[in-house]
């Protein structure tokens, strides 16, 4: 018997647990509505309007439920959960990786992933500083320091080139 009460009690603080991480995620019903939807593959607005709310286009009521799931999946989208093609007329909005992490973290014993680490920013600011210094730099140059110029240009396009691969990197875990 013991045993049975220990088994519901970690269930429990599971289950707490796992409400507590999905209320930080501070989502609308009608956002994860939108998020359940997506879960079993892409979808445009028109057919999350109908597997939501069962209206059709040309139907009474069906403008407004369009433009209110607009606003959640934009507001999804701009939160780093969906995301859809930039061109073309119905695009289908899709789950992005860092939305299925996201998700998977509430039910499994994870932590939310960040997108961007300290050691991005880290690259990020020493590309920005060696920048920030090589425009200074040029400007009061001397010819007897020609050397300190070599270095800090080979530095910045270095940490330029660097910055850039994080960034297509960040950009494909988003997307």
């Amino acid at each position: 018997m013991g045993n049975d009460n220990k088994r519901l009690q970690h269930l429990q603080e599971r289950a707490f647990d796992s409400v507590r991480r999905l209320r930080e995620l501070d989502l609308t019903t009608l956002e994860a509505e939108v998020l359940i939807r997506l879960m079993d593959g892409k979808r445009t607005a028109a057919e999350l309007v109908d597997d939501i709310y069962g209206q059709r286009r040309g139907e009474v009521g069906y403008e407004a439920s369009r433009k209110r799931t607009q606003r959640a999946l934009k507001n999804l989208e701009r939160r780093g959960f969906v995301s859809t093609r930039i061109l073309g007329r119905d695009r289908p909005y899709r789950m992005t990786k860092h939305g299925i992490a996201v998700l998977a973290s509430i039910a499994l014993e994870e932590v939310i992933p960040n997108t961007i680490s300290l050691a991005h920013i880290g690259v990020f600011t020493i590309t920005i500083l060696l920048g920030v210094a090589l425009l200074v730099y040029s400007q009061v140059i001397s010819i007897q320091v020609r050397l300190v110029i070599i270095l800090l240009f080979a530095s910045f396009f270095t940490f330029f080139g660097f910055s850039l691969s994080l960034l297509l990197f960040l950009i494909g875990r988003v997307s």
